[in-house]
């Protein structure tokens, strides 16, 4: 029996054992017990004023980072620049 054809029918062999493993675990399945489900308190909605946001998703977009494979080729004072700008823009975020 040539190597190639072992090899096929090992993997042949594998195949049937790994879908007979996963039919018989699929039918001896059963659905955890039942559980008693406690309402959530859900936090209050965040109100987001959606003409800034796009104001400043216009104003993040002008910014040039663009990064090069060359590390020499980046402009390093546009970066600090829109660091700067999420720094004024989000303070809290900037904090954190």
């Amino acid at each position: 029996m040539s190597l190639t054809r072992r090899i096929v029918l090992a993997v042949l062999a594998a195949t049937v054992v790994l879908v007979a493993v996963i039919a018989y675990r699929t039918a001896t399945c059963t659905p955890p017990a039942k559980t008693v489900l406690a309402p959530v308190d859900l936090a209050p909605a965040v109100r987001i004023d959606v003409a800034r946001a796009a104001q400043h998703l216009a104003e993040s977009v002008r910014f040039r980072t663009v990064s090069h494979q060359d590390a020499n080729g980046n402009d390093w004072a546009e970066w600090d620049r829109l660091h700067a700008w999420l720094a004024a823009t989000y303070p809290a975020a900037h904090a954190a």
